[in-house]
């Protein structure tokens, strides 16, 4: 049975389920948009990234993401694989695109949003995003060149993640912007791929640009086509202390100039 359509809006109302982590609760306001397009200066050609994840599925296998270590149960519609690892880490491919790792340690920032609230347990800080620092196999000089693109922002997680026909990602939320951000490449979609941030629904194109949402708000993505989503993924976190980063409106412009 494929998922159904009425599913789509569940990120509606749920601001006071993050407001803990803006003004007034933290310094930080909350941002007044919640998406936006870089300049084409972060731009890549479609082409370029579609050579990028053939070489990639030539020599990878995307695996499905774990949902259960005990078990080893995964979802089948939702794959991915690191382009980026911990040093030291005992699964370098694979870690940064799962929620658990070979060991089975919980290695994801993602918080799931339950009926009563939003759940942090187990859930990784931060801090934790920045141990992704490290090119692993997969593609160590296409990483080098993405990380070229940012001056004032460390990029960590990359990761490739495919979300296929009837498949959803969850709403959840991961960080308010003054901790990390995270952008996407669209690789591959179809006209049935629904983004959604608190209820605003929208569709991102795979034309090459790079693509920002607030991941600190609920958000979550929908395939209701026949063929499947992929993505790019940069998580980047800032090389300043918390202090430095700068008001909701001076980010939001840094944003949209590029300033990064």
């Amino acid at each position: 049975m494929g998922i159904s359509r009425d599913i789509v809006g569940w990120t509606a109302n749920t601001e006071n389920r993050v407001a803990s982590l803006y003004a007034p609760s933290t310094r930080w306001e909350k941002l007044p948009e919640w998406t936006c397009r870089l300049p084409d200066r972060f731009s890549i050609p479609v082409e370029d990234l579609r050579y990028q994840l053939d070489q990639v599925r030539s020599r990878f296998k995307i695996e499905p993401i774990i949902v259960d270590p005990e078990t080893g149960k995964r979802r089948l519609t939702y794959r991915g694989i690191g382009l980026t690892s911990r040093s030291g880490s005992t699964d370098p491919i694979y870690e940064a695109a799962q929620f658990f790792s070979a060991k089975g340690e919980f290695v994801s920032s993602a918080k799931s949003m339950g009926y009563s609230g939003v759940s942090q347990a187990g859930s990784r800080e931060a801090e934790f995003e920045k141990e992704f620092a490290y090119e692993n196999e997969v593609a160590p000089d296409f990483v080098r060149q993405l990380r070229s693109l940012f001056k004032r922002w460390n990029l960590t997680k990359v990761r490739i993640m495919e979300l296929h026909p009837e498949g959803r990602v969850a709403p959840h939320f991961d960080h308010p912007y003054y901790e990390q951000i995270r952008f996407h490449y669209v690789i591959e979609t179809n006209a049935d791929v629904f983004w959604e941030v608190e209820g605003h629904q929208f569709q991102v194109p795979n034309d090459g640009s790079l693509h920002w949402f607030d991941t600190g708000r609920i958000h979550s993505v929908y395939n209701f086509g026949e063929t499947v989503r992929t993505v790019l993924s940069l998580h980047l976190c800032p090389k300043s202390a918390l202090e430095d980063i700068p008001s909701a409106d001076e980010f939001l412009r840094k944003l949209k100039t590029g300033d990064l």
